[in-house]
């Protein structure tokens, strides 16, 4: 398995690949035809049909707000990092001044 920075390395890329979102209905190609709507022309990402019921539902759920989940959630990645690497950076500071860690410095 790739190590994490390669790993989302992997899935910006295929976000940035990706039709752009969000995607919606657009039944004047068919009941489960969904597409971009929001540029100059139609960006198709072509018919999602799970079926009927509670989980075909649920199943459209997530792939229509994937790509939206990918971004949030790729941004939180690089906040959380650096956000860890600021308390990782206070925490030496303090071990520091509380002279611990010294020998392994």
């Amino acid at each position: 398995m790739p190590d994490a920075d390669t790993r989302l390395a992997e899935i910006r890329n295929r976000v940035a690949a990706a039709t752009k979102g969000p995607w919606e209905l657009y039944p004047d190609f068919g009941e489960d035809f969904y597409a971009y709507l929001g540029g100059g022309h139609l960006v198709g990402v072509g018919t999602l049909n799970f079926g009927t019921g509670v989980d075909a539902d649920a199943d459209l759920a997530f792939v229509l707000g994937a790509r939206a989940d990918v971004l949030w959630l790729l941004d939180l990645v690089v906040k959380l990092r650096a956000e860890n690497q600021e308390l990782a950076a206070e925490n030496k500071s303090y071990e520091r001044a509380l002279g611990l860690n010294e020998a392994a410095a």
